[in-house]
């Protein structure tokens, strides 16, 4: 399941229906990841991380991070249901992190952000983002070709974030 800028309608007619595929975030089920984790994405100059995690680690350094999946998205993609994560590996490194956990946020203080947040509230927190609610879509690109990226619901809300090697 990936989402990134360039995907055009086809992203926007199909992004309601396979949100419902992506990790499951029920509040009472969720809990806070790993303190070497956190809850907050951290934006810098060049990259986006949720503490420790971070594109480009190695399946055994993420589960090093997080523990043991709790399963998997129909193939090797490893679930980590229980934090609201699902993780995509790209020739044996970590090339995408779902969030759909309310937990973790971006921003600080008043300007934080997250699932559920309105596409308003994202541009915002984050002056750079580029939000196209008719492409279901908010994110910022870095010249690394990192990106964040906020889906969103037909209502304009925050349903899945995204950070993600486009």
């Amino acid at each position: 399941m990936r989402f990134s800028k360039g995907y055009g309608s086809a992203c926007a007619i199909a992004a309601a229906g396979l949100l419902a595929a992506a990790p499951a975030a029920d509040a009472a089920n969720v809990k806070p990841p790993p303190a070497k984790v956190g809850q907050t994405i951290t934006v810098t100059s060049s990259n986006f991380t949720i503490g420790q995690l971070k594109l480009g680690l190695t399946q055994s350094q993420v589960r090093a991070l997080l523990g043991k999946p709790s399963g998997n998205s129909g193939s090797t993609e490893p679930e980590y249901n229980q934090y609201g994560l699902e993780l995509l590996f790209s020739a044996g490194k970590l090339q995408t992190i779902n969030v759909a956990s309310k937990l973790i946020t971006v921003g600080s203080g008043s300007n934080k952000v997250g699932v559920g947040s309105t596409a308003a509230a994202v541009a915002a927190a984050l002056p750079a983002t580029n939000c196209t609610t008719a492409q279901y879509e908010c994110y910022v690109t870095y010249s690394n070709n990192v990106q964040l990226s906020f889906q969103l619901t037909g209502a304009g809300k925050v349903a899945m974030i995204q950070i993600d090697s486009v």
